[in-house]
């Protein structure tokens, strides 16, 4: 069945929506949360150690920090791009789609009341403002949210339950984390590069600057981004009431 002739998202899901099946989504969905927590003494543990594999991190803990730190690994030679990606896709890349998996599958429940444990992982408030902002945008949202630092996982639950195509909307989404992983692995190199050249302090000043720019960046979309919702969701006023 093509995108084109889905009749709705609950329908799609008819062949694979089990028991079993919302019993891995469900796991999955958690385990997004729960492994990097667990992992964060990981992270201190790679800072602290120059010698230490930054894949484990990268795989447990795919976040703009971690991410960040492997290109300045790689400036060094202590670490390869390809494995560096390769580490990245499971939580940085599929667990979205996991995600969207999830919505297909809670569909019904997310267009009604969320059960408890839903609503922890995927917030209601956000996911009604990320379903309005998929209508304004359609797929393309999903570049634009990872370039931006919006929740991927809760974007893709929220484009499930839309009427957003699932192939578009994956390519989409698969392509905006390509793009997102390609900056931060680049300024990370870049810093890895002005440290070699101009040393720790030179370096610390940089990556304070490139924090601030990324931050204000991120901060004027999402602004734009709450333009479009506001719009969309501003009563139309009637001129014959």
């Amino acid at each position: 069945m093509t995108d084109a002739t889905l009749p709705s998202p609950s329908t799609q899901v008819r062949g694979w929506s089990g028991p079993f099946a919302k019993r891995v989504a469900a796991f999955l969905a958690i385990a997004r949360f729960v492994v990097p927590i667990l992992a964060i003494p990981l992270a201190f543990g790679s800072l602290a150690d120059a010698d230490r594999d930054v894949s484990l991190l990268i795989l447990l803990r795919p976040g703009r920090p971690e991410v960040l730190l492997a290109g300045f690994r790689i400036r060094g030679g202590d670490a390869n791009v390809v494995q560096i990606f390769l580490a990245y896709l499971p939580l940085g890349i599929a667990s979205a789609w996991g995600f969207f998996w999830l919505g297909r599958l809670y569909a019904d429940r997310f267009r009604g009341d969320t059960p408890g444990w839903l609503a922890r992982v995927v917030p209601q408030e956000v996911f009604e403002k990320l379903q309005v902002l998929l209508r304004k945008r359609g797929p393309g949202l999903a570049v634009i949210g990872r370039v931006a630092g919006l929740p991927p996982t809760i974007l893709a639950a929220a484009a499930a339950v839309s009427d957003v195509p699932a192939r578009k909307y994956l390519v989409a989404d698969f392509v905006g984390a390509v793009i997102n992983f390609s900056i931060i692995v680049g300024l990370g190199f870049a810093l890895g590069e002005t440290y070699e050249r101009a040393g720790p302090w030179i370096t610390g000043a940089s990556l304070v600057m490139v924090v601030g720019v990324s931050m204000w960046i991120q901060t004027w979309i999402q602004r734009e981004l709450d333009k479009d919702h506001d719009a969309e969701t501003e009563p139309e006023f009637d001129a014959d009431s």
